[in-house]
């Protein structure tokens, strides 16, 4: 549970609370993840444990952490202890912590390398950039402006919804 409510974030609509997290090192599936439903996550390979709740508090993120140290002693920052070492656990915990809900508009909304939102771009600017299939057989493409990662709707895409579905 967390110690407080979180406080609306920007970007959330009339009414909705959008929520931002930040993953301690045990949790990068998890964080892939929440990235791949739309959620802002923070995640880094290496952070001490200063500096990560330093970063939940001074960016309003909702720390998540395995590392029951940080769990007990996590300042002001809300904080949830993850409970489970598997991934579809995690978020299972996640999903009846804050019913959270599946939404279609915000999957593969950000990037899953470094959790920037991604852009729409023309597809005559990514032809260089992409196998020559891929720009024959998809129309869509978004980037990334801070790594520059180029993205489509391939065959993952279904495979993640058949994964997600069941959990929601």
């Amino acid at each position: 549970m967390t110690d407080k409510e979180s406080p609306p974030q920007s970007g959330a609509a009339k009414g909705e609370t959008v929520l931002s997290f930040i993953a301690d090192d045990q949790l990068g599936k998890l964080a892939r993840w929440l990235r791949i439903l739309g959620f802002d996550t923070l995640y880094f390979r290496s952070i001490d444990d200063d500096e990560l709740i330093r970063r939940a508090v001074e960016e309003k993120r909702i720390l998540l952490t395995r590392d029951t140290n940080i769990a007990e002693d996590h300042g002001t920052a809300d904080c949830i202890f993850i409970q489970s070492g598997n991934w579809i656990e995690q978020l299972r915990q996640l999903i009846a912590e804050f019913q959270l809900k599946l939404r279609p508009d915000r999957l593969f909304s950000r990037c899953l390398l470094c959790n920037s939102p991604l852009r729409a771009i023309p597809k005559a600017d990514v032809e260089e950039r992409v196998p020559p299939f891929v720009f024959q057989t998809q129309e869509k493409f978004v980037h990334c402006p801070s790594c520059d990662k180029i993205y489509w709707q391939g065959t993952h895409a279904s495979h993640v919804l058949d994964v997600l579905k069941p959990l929601f």
